[in-house]
């Protein structure tokens, strides 16, 4: 019998984000990207990752968004600048 279970489509995407942050550390080190650049990328990498597996933690919870219900009927009022 086959075990093989494919991978999610999240765990594809912090694959990928995984391997570029890797090539981003390479760029680095090869003087291909200022030093300022690279840790800004790679750090910005780390947080999208991080936040893709919040995301997909919340989907297979059942915990997906929630909209905010919306007030029908009620007028917003904005102060004038005198």
């Amino acid at each position: 019998m086959n075990d093989f279970v494919a991978p999610s489509p999240y765990q594809d995407l912090t694959s990928i984000i995984a391997a570029v942050r890797a090539m981003v550390g390479e760029w680095g080190k090869r003087g291909l990207l200022s030093q300022a650049l690279m840790v800004l990328l790679y750090f910005r990498l780390g947080k999208i990752s991080g936040q893709l597996e919040r995301m997909a933690a919340r989907f297979v919870a059942g915990k997906v968004w929630r909209l905010k219900p919306r007030m029908e009927g009620v007028a917003t009022v904005r102060a004038e600048r005198v």
